[in-house]
């Protein structure tokens, strides 16, 4: 047998024994008349219902939109305890589900049939989004599924609409919930209601409140106002309107409809709305208002906290969006000193959180989100010691949240997720057992000992109504606790009693809970949460302020809030619809995987070249299969390349096959060399199941055409370990990557290894300031020193282009790419960044948002043995022991534009140190962008 048999031999093994490997689960499909619903094995009930709530959002939305795709896919996705959705219509229509109940401190808290309401949101998205007419149609021929003129609508378009209709053709939805209103007095009480700009609200990476929320937040009311204003027939006048105009030319549509440009509808709303909000607070007003004292001004908002038994500690959690939820301390000497006097400190990161409770003074457990597994993002429980400063996991894959200790501290009850209910449960020396099995109408929240054997806890039913039960650990049963509270979330055992929270006067207060519950807030806005400060007769609330929840002060006493009116929209219509046929059937990943589409690019590359290029991708909507493909051409080699590549994910292990052709561009030398590479890759979180420690082995054929010819053939094998920037970083994150290829040694090939070392460092320094730090380096001493080296030998890199023809990553600013050529490099990068200024600012609806700016400071070093490449002399023998230097610096803009895509532009000033090969001064122009992914419209 020779080595290139055994090497095949080899990989076969190993392939079998990574699809013998445990399956990730099975799906099915159910096909009803408009949709194809698929689910995972085991959750065909909950199928059942979402099946019948997208029939039921078709025959809602379709009088509305009057087009709709002929099916549209909508797959289940239980991998998380983060509620949400997703629509898209790349590569085919489809709404993502991830079918969690919302948590009370949600901001889609406030729901009835939650299927339904989240079907009727992204099925808005589906139709708002399918229209192309006019001179699209023969466009959608050429280029396929991308052309939707109107997913680049702006996102406050788009969301504002999804919500609208989530609340006007359902019960609940987040126009009808008093948080919303509650937010409205809250941006009142600020003076940020009508000072919000068309083009800030389509942002959601501002770092003031509401964040992520602002697209949804007023949209909504933007589109409320004008459904209020006009026909509901706005609406599909509008989306016919914009599928057969330009892009981004919004305003003519409204002004021949309504008269009123976007601009100029925002500010009418938002009169409208500070007035109806200044309303609401006269009202409070009368009935005395409490007044607060601030005891954290941490960036974030605060919703989630507890005092120690003692009253000296209180630690609470500091949550910005899309970031890490940092846990914070307050440690005072003594019980009357109040809060808002101490500093605090940093005890860890974690992600989400529902609740955290005392066990005792240096003890408390809490609830997180587990992100370190590669493929589920579950909540679990946690316990941290103060004095060890550590951090014990108590449960495992459990979807455990809201913990609940017991008085002697044996026992903690806690909420146990599921697709589309969840259930209360006790966790007992390590065991933990169900108390209430919740159904698909109910959720059940906030577990609270009353005494060691009387479990309190909310059950919310699909009317909306929230009662506090009681359940008896002896008895093994539950019944109302109390009768006068019908809009409870929240609860929390104190030194007082039993506090909650509940919105009967349409807004949300706390309450001491009880045989006669009394009021002991009157908030102007909203309260989430709350405790009991004992040692100064206070109360610590979370209550919304135009800088989102923040941590206040009340002194303890009795308030009579006023009851203001509530959100007046018109009664929904019923669904008549309330049984679908169903056929269903076998999951066939492959049958969605022909292509859709395909998107022209063009990229500016060095010398002053261009690379024109067309991509297409898919993927199946259980992700089993994906593919992604392109072709190019550009004017530097006047010659094309292209590549495809597929990857099965259908088992725990990853499996990719390549092919590619590819055209390297050497700047300095101006020679071309060509290469082509197929290869086959098993990749694996396995055996640490850690979502930052990653392996592959497989193996790779490449031909090289330049300076001279080779073949080389043989396996390659990495690990990587990334956590460079996970949000549970504290001030510095690590990448560290090691591989190794092995080319056998066989008539007519090349043979020799290549090791391969990366490791980066991220310094966080506050302020937006970093230090970034990477080294590279990479050993082949087998290649010969013929001219072969000049072909597959590690290159340099000039710049960082979006898209670049020398084929490396070995960086060297302030020489042109392919200067250096070595079997050995070694490459070093440090760099200093900080802001220069905050501009988030925009031009109405012009689609560019310019974010920020930022100036980086960078030095370069590289040393080869190998060749380097003089201008006149060409290359010349070059060892480790020289090295080469450029320095410079980068001022970078982030932006958005066309209401979407993320754009990064990149002017730079480059100086090589070296002007003997072909260093010296070097401007440079580059940008980068994100990629489609940003057209998903999310729920909340």
């Amino acid at each position: 047998m020779d080595k290139k048999s055994a090497y095949a031999l080899i990989l076969f093994f190993l392939g079998s024994f990574a699809f013998a490997a445990n399956s990730p689960g099975k799906f099915s499909v159910l096909r009803s008349a408009h949709f194809e619903l698929i689910y995972r094995e085991g959750q065909r009930e909950i199928a059942n219902r979402y099946a019948l709530a997208a029939e039921q959002a078709y025959e809602l939305l379709l009088p509305v939109f009057k087009e709709a795709p002929e099916k549209t896919i909508v797959i289940l996705k239980d991998d998380t305890d983060n509620t949400n959705g997703e629509a898209t219509f790349l590569p085919y229509p489809m709404i993502t589900v991830f079918p969690v109940l919302p948590s009370t401190l949600d901001s889609i808290d406030d729901y009835g049939d939650w299927p339904l309401e989240i079907m009727v949101h992204e099925y808005t998205h589906i139709l708002n989004m399918y229209p192309a007419h006019g001179f699209y149609v023969p466009l959608k021929y050429i280029f396929g599924s991308v052309v939707r003129p109107n997913a680049v609508l702006p996102k406050w378009y788009l969301e504002g609409l999804a919500v609208n209709l989530e609340s006007r053709l359902t019960d609940h939805g987040r126009l009808r919930a008093i948080e919303t209103h509650a937010a409205a007095r809250a941006l009142t009480l600020g003076g940020n209601l009508v000072e919000e700009t068309l083009p800030r609200i389509n942002e959601q990476e501002l770092s003031t409140w509401p964040y992520g929320g602002r697209p949804y937040l007023f949209g909504a009311w933007w589109w409320n106002h004008v459904q209020g204003s006009n026909d509901i027939r706005v609406i599909e006048a509008w989306n016919q309107n914009y599928s057969r105009r330009v892009p981004f030319f919004i305003n003519g549509p409204m002004k021949e409809y309504s008269k009123k440009s976007a601009e100029e509808l925002l500010d009418s709303s938002a009169d409208a709305l500070e007035k109806e909000a200044r309303v609401e607070l006269q009202a409070i007003r009368e009935s005395k208002p409490h007044t607060v004292t601030s005891i954290a001004q941490d960036k974030g908002e605060i919703r989630v906290f507890a005092i120690s038994p003692s009253g000296k500690k209180l630690v609470y959690f500091a949550h910005r969006p899309s970031l890490a939820t940092e846990v914070r301390i307050k440690a005072r000497s003594d019980i009357h000193q109040p809060f808002s006097k101490i500093k605090s400190k940093l005890l860890f990161k974690t992600l989400g959180g529902l609740r955290l409770r005392w066990l005792d003074e240096n003890h408390f457990v809490f609830d997180a989100i587990d992100d370190s597994k590669p493929i589920v993002q579950y909540s679990d429980l946690f316990q941290y010691d103060l004095s060890k400063k550590h951090r014990e996991r108590l449960t495992t894959g459990l979807r455990a949240e809201e913990p609940a200790p017991s008085l002697d501290g044996k026992l903690i009850a806690f909420i146990q997720n599921d697709a589309g209910r969840n259930r209360l449960m006790l966790l007992e020396n390590g065991q933990a057992k169900i108390l209430i099995e919740g159904d698909f109408t109910q959720r059940l929240s906030g577990p609270e000992f009353l005494n060691n054997d009387q479990l309190l806890y909310v059950l919310h039913e699909r009317s909306g109504l929230e009662q506090i039960y009681s359940y008896s650990l002896k008895d093994k049963k539950a019944a109302p606790w109390i009768s006068d509270l019908k809009s409870t979330q929240n609860l929390k055992r104190t030194p007082k009693g039993m506090l909650v929270s509940d919105a009967g006067t349409n807004v949300r207060n706390i309450y001491l809970a009880g045989e006669s519950s009394t009021a002991i807030s009157n908030t102007l806005t909203h309260i989430e949460t709350a405790d009991y400060d004992a040692g100064r007769n206070e109360l610590i609330i979370s209550e919304l302020t135009s800088d989102g929840y923040r941590l206040h002060s009340i002194p303890y006493s009795e308030f009579k809030p006023n009851t203001i009116h509530p959100v007046e929209l018109a009664a929904p219509p019923t669904p008549k619809t309330q049984t679908v046929d169903l056929k269903e059937e076998s999951y066939q990943p492959l049958a969605y995987l022909w292509p859709r589409y395909w998107i022209p690019f063009v990229y500016t590359l060095e010398n002053n070249g261009l690379l024109f290029q067309g991509t297409t991708s898919n993927t199946d909507p259980a992700g089993h299969n994906s593919y992604a493909a392109s072709a190019s051409y550009d004017t530097l080699t006047n010659k094309p390349s292209y590549g495809i590549s597929y990857t099965n994910s259908s088992t725990p292990t990853d499996i990719t096959t390549s092919y590619a052709k590819a055209v390297n561009y050497l700047g300095a030398s101006n020679f071309t060399v060509e290469n082509q590479a197929a290869e086959l890759n098993f990749s694996q979180n396995w055996p640490f199941n850690r979502r930052s420690i990653k392996w592959n082995f497989g193996g790779m054929w490449m031909e090289t055409q330049g300076f001279s010819f080779s073949r080389r053939l043989g396996p390659e094998i990495g690990l990587t370990y990334d956590r460079l920037q996970s949000p549970l970083n504290i001030w510095w994150g690590t990448l560290a990557e090691i591989s190794q290829e092995q080319f056998i040694s066989q008539a007519g090939y090349l043979a020799y290894g290549r090791t391969y070392f990366h490791l980066a460092e991220l310094f966080q320094l506050g302020g937006g300031n970093k230090i970034s730090l990477q080294a590279r380096a990479a050993f082949s001493p087998k290649i010969p020193m013929t001219t072969q080296l000049l072909d597959v030998g590690d290159r340099s890199l000039g710049g960082n282009y979006i898209v670049n023809l020398a084929n490396s990553n070995f960086l060297l600013r302030g020489y042109p790419s392919g200067t250096f050529i070595g079997r050995k490099i070694v490459n070093a990068n440090l760099e200093y960044a900080f802001p220069l200024v905050e501009l988030a600012g925009g031009w109405g609806t012009f689609p560019v948002f310019l974010k920020a700016m930022e100036i980086a400071l960078f030095t370069d070093a590289m040393a080869v043995d190998g060749a380097a490449h003089s201008e006149g002399s060409g290359y010349s023998r070059k060892y480790l022991s020289d090295y080469f230097m450029g320095t410079g610096a980068e001022l970078r803009f982030s932006s958005t534009a066309g209401y979407h895509l993320p754009i990064n532009f990149t002017v730079g000033a480059y100086y090589g140190l070296n002007t003997r090969y072909d260093g010296g001064f070097t401007p440079f122009l580059g940008f980068s962008l994100g990629d489609l992914g940003v057209l998903q419209n999310k729920t909340p």
